[in-house]
């Protein structure tokens, strides 16, 4: 079978005595133009080719910021853009955003397989979504895979409820959902995660 390899963040906190955090927040960019170019180029954030890496599809001050665990596989040039693409773009039509409104983002900058968001989050990347919210500046959060919460500390038994995370000082209503593909396949899963969204956004 492949040898997977682990990413610069896994392996800094197998090292002894390494620090809790792989990635300095003090080099975080402070733009989303330049945050962008740090995503596709900065080794930290995961191993393997760059070009594996997709961006995030920017709208700045969005009225709702979708974040994914991880691109798809079929990802091309931006987020969302493979065969979650459809639903997606049907969900935001019944939800009455346009897609222009929206900002797509991701926890990873590339696949991987099988995350371990709470090793992944002592390595420092809830910090750096947190800074990117933070950065987006979007009006709402809606965070597509629950296992992310692990990034900003929150327990699983909390998925269900509206959230406020801390961004850099500033607090951002989070909503977590299901995946998207999860959310797609199961016709309750969305019965309750529209009920869910009409009682946040009423």
């Amino acid at each position: 079978p492949p040898i997977q390899r682990k990413t610069a963040l896994e392996r800094a906190l197998e090292q002894p005595g390494a620090p809790s955090l792989a990635i300095d927040p003090a080099a975080l960019p402070a733009t989303l133009e330049k945050f962008r170019e740090w995503w596709m180029t900065d080794t930290a954030l995961a191993e393997g080719a760059l070009d594996r890496r997709v961006p995030p599809r920017v709208v700045a001050g969005a009225r709702l910021m979708i974040v994914l665990p991880q691109p798809f596989d079929d990802d091309g040039d931006g987020l969302l853009t493979g065969g979650a693409a459809p639903f997606c773009a049907a969900m935001l039509r019944a939800m009455g955003i346009a897609e222009h409104e929206v900002y797509f983002a991701s926890a990873l900058p590339a696949p991987m397989a099988m995350p371990e968001w709470d090793r992944l989050a002592a390595a420092g990347l809830g910090q750096v979504l947190r800074h990117h919210i933070a950065l987006a500046a979007p009006q709402r959060v809606l965070l597509c895979g629950r296992a992310q919460l692990a990034l900003f500390g929150i327990a699983p038994e909390q998925a269900r409820e509206p959230l406020s995370v801390d961004c850099n000082g500033s607090p951002h209503a989070l909503l977590a959902a299901p995946d998207l593909r999860n959310l797609a396949r199961s016709a309750a899963r969305r019965e309750n995660f529209w009920n869910r969204w009409l009682d946040w956004t009423r």
